[in-house]
């Protein structure tokens, strides 16, 4: 790494940054960074100027979530056809973050895609990992068309999240009635047009308990009553 030219043109903040990073960030390459906290342990201030200075090696997908493509390559030859158990959880990760497109292709921002091989080649490393970036982790053809397509897995993901969401639910059908519980489902179960997340996932918080009881006040409130004063 300290080898590596764009490393080398980097000032100290935006090295001390892009080590940080690298050391936190989860096995798909993805950091919920908490400005706070990184400042105390890096002394380090004003952090989106130096995320600037990190370029296209760092992508923005919200405030608080940040994906480094290139660790991908470096830990997962051949991502994302390759046999690495750890990789299966990264992509499902990066879908979820809908990061990926069908095709298994990064997307770099909402207009880019490219393969993670073909991001950034430039940098430092050459797949000094598990698979040492030789190919041992690519898969052969024939293992390859029994996998099913990214799409499929998509749907089949979205689908077992859909399940463990109405499970959640269901330990609430004692206390409110089935009519609003379904229509609670049918509303935060809606996915976003990529159809990688639900409503639901896409909140900042959630507690069940609290939107079902919002949900059902809500509900209540708004029906109009069938009588006025007068008919009384």
């Amino acid at each position: 790494m300290f080898d590596d030219v764009w490393f080398m043109d980097l000032s100290k903040d935006a090295k001390i940054l892009w080590l940080y990073f690298l050391t936190k960030c989860d096995h798909a390459g993805i950091l919920k960074l908490n400005v706070k906290l990184c400042q105390i342990q890096t002394g380090l201030n004003k952090l989106s100027d130096i995320i600037k200075e990190l370029g296209n090696r760092i992508v923005t997908v919200n405030e608080q979530i940040y994906f480094i493509p290139k660790f991908l390559e470096f830990q997962y030859p051949g991502f994302p056809d390759c046999k690495f158990k750890a990789a299966r959880s990264a992509l499902e990760i990066l879908v979820k973050y809908d990061l990926v497109d069908n095709q298994g292709n990064v997307k770099l921002s909402c207009n880019s895609l490219v393969s993670v091989t073909e991001v950034l080649p430039n940098t430092y490393g050459i797949g000094i990992s598990i698979g040492n970036g030789n190919g041992i982790g690519k898969i052969d053809e024939m293992e390859k068309e029994k996998k099913p397509s990214l799409k499929q897995r998509k749907l089949d993901l979205i689908e077992q999240r859909k399940e463990i969401f109405f499970q959640r639910v269901a330990e609430f059908k004692d206390q409110y009635p089935s009519d609003m519980i379904s229509q609670f489902c049918d509303y935060w179960t809606e996915t976003n047009k990529s159809g990688s997340q639900m409503r639901w996932e896409m909140q900042t918080t959630w507690e069940f308990g609290k939107r079902l009881a919002n949900w059902f006040r809500r509900s209540t409130t708004d029906i109009k009553p069938k009588y006025h004063a007068t008919d009384f």
